[in-house]
């Protein structure tokens, strides 16, 4: 009996289970075993949609969040079987989308099932991907950390579709990181714990993960403040209503240009020029009675061709001072939501303060913390009872290029980019190494595209490049089981 072929993903949320569903609907595919791992205490959707809170809401239109390009009104048509009155424009719970990441792949597995007899199938696995190794033969083995043993897995493919890396900590937090009574990275257990004494709990960002952890902090029972400090204090722009089609007029010329087929444009590219360029475009669309919104969305659907277009040193430009302005833009927030944080900070039990915190001392209530206010002025001192760092994804240092990423970046197995923002794949996803030759058996999909394309984090960018990565290991997969079937009959 010949061995089952395996392909085993490293992450089951939104990357990692779209894949398992395409490779169980792949009707190239005669066997397969499909072993999908995450981490204890999470299954389908992982730590963004595995979530058991009802106050967490997708900052995506139900309408823009099926899982599949070919069938747009998929989630929505999910979420009317349960809420008949269900809005296209309205945002669901997350809960309610790991629930129905959930329910697709049980749907796709049956059918595999039922279509092949059992031959194909798919099964959880909880626990922690320590390492990846190859053996003498160059077979990949993962070694998982399941918590009452480890495990050593032979896969035939291995897709890593692990989430965002965390943000690399500031130098005055690194001392403090340890102390689980006083600091905590969002989503992280205690995270989202009320201060029994009432304390001050500082959030480090302004972006949407801030806002959730606030929502959270509230519902749990936090009567205390809440602080929170990024560089610039600013809060996501509200999302109010379906965004205007597009009228093909709101690029500005200058961004046109950066993104005609010359190369001489593409050496010319510059961050500040078509910042200016999209900021007065954007006045000009407010002051025609038009929807600003639209020029995020004309820009959004031309960025990777944009990103390609800038060079090292304008990528590190854009990180160091724009990107905070697009992402405010452009990862906005649910109307019901800015409601919520506009009445917290009316009343006080909220604040947002543009600064920088520059030093942290321990103090018998939690930590002393000094933050110079951006534009200059007096140091403040603030007395956190916790600090919860909120600052979202950051750089792919090898502070935070954790398991199982670090052992591959040492061993030059994975090649990441001068920014620091992910790392290579060729256009099927294959892995790239330090010399950027493809693996054949290692596959990426998820944020750390950004990489190679900036804008790669939520779903109507990821779902349109998964078919493409799942039947590439399809096709990988059945070439390996022909090429073992022909030498088994050939002649000695």
């Amino acid at each position: 009996m010949d061995r089952t072929p395996l392909v085993a993903i490293v992450g089951s949320g939104f990357c990692g289970t779209v894949a398992a569903i395409h490779l169980l609907r792949n009707p190239a595919l005669a066997r397969l075993r499909i072993l999908l791992i995450e981490r204890p205490g999470h299954g389908v959707g992982g730590v963004a949609y595995d979530v058991a809170s009802p106050n967490l809401v997708l900052n995506v239109p139900t309408l823009r969040m099926s899982a599949f390009d070919d069938a747009p009104d998929d989630f929505l048509e999910f979420l009317r079987t349960r809420e008949p009155a269900a809005e296209p424009y309205g945002h669901a719970r997350r809960c309610d989308y790991g629930e129905y990441l959930a329910a697709r792949l049980d749907q796709a597995a049956r059918a595999a099932l039922e279509r092949t007899g059992g031959t194909i199938t798919v099964e959880p696995l909880a626990g922690r991907v320590r390492d990846l190794q190859r053996d003498a033969l160059g077979r990949l083995h993962l070694v998982v950390d399941t918590g009452a043993a480890t495990l050593e897995v032979l896969a035939d493919a291995v897709l890593l579709a692990t989430g965002p890396l965390p943000a690399s900590p500031p130098a005055w937090l690194e001392p403090w990181m340890l102390d689980e009574h006083r600091y905590a990275d969002a989503w992280t257990p205690g995270a989202t714990a009320p201060d029994e004494r009432g304390g001050t709990i500082v959030l480090l960002g302004t972006g949407l993960t801030m806002v959730d952890l606030a929502v959270e902090l509230r519902s749990a029972g936090h009567a205390g403040p809440i602080v929170a400090v990024s560089r610039h204090g600013l809060l996501p722009r509200t999302d109010d209503g379906p965004v205007p089609p597009p009228r093909g007029d709101e690029l500005p010329p200058e961004v046109a240009a950066a993104l005609a087929d010359e190369p001489a444009y593409a050496r010319r590219a510059r961050v500040a020029e078509l910042a200016r360029a999209l900021h007065r475009r954007g006045r000009e669309l407010r002051a025609e009675g038009r929807d600003w919104r639209t020029l995020i969305g004309a820009v959004r659907a031309r960025l990777p061709e944009l990103w390609h277009r800038l060079d090292a040193v304008e990528r590190a430009r854009f990180l160091r001072h724009a990107r905070v302005y697009w992402d405010v833009h452009r990862h906005r927030l649910p109307a019901t939501l800015a409601v919520r944080v506009e009445q917290e900070a009316l009343g006080g039990q909220l604040e947002i303060v543009a600064g920088r915190v520059t030093h942290a001392g321990r103090d018998p209530g939690g930590l002393r913390l000094r933050v110079a206010p951006r534009g200059g002025g007096e140091p403040r001192e603030l007395l956190a009872a916790r600090v919860v760092n909120c600052t979202g994804a950051g750089p792919a240092t090898r502070v935070s290029f954790g398991l199982p990423w670090l052992p591959l970046v040492e061993r030059g197995w994975v090649a990441t980019d001068a920014a620091a923002l992910g790392v290579y794949t060729d256009p099927d996803g294959r892995l790239l190494d330090a010399t950027l030759a493809a693996h054949p058996d290692l596959w990426y999909a998820g944020p750390l595209w950004r990489a190679q394309h900036w804008e790669c984090t939520a779903v109507p960018e990821l779902r349109g490049r998964l078919p493409r990565v799942a039947a590439a290991i399809a096709t990988s997969i059945a070439a390996a089981a022909s090429a073992t079937r022909a030498a088994r009959v050939a002649p000695a």
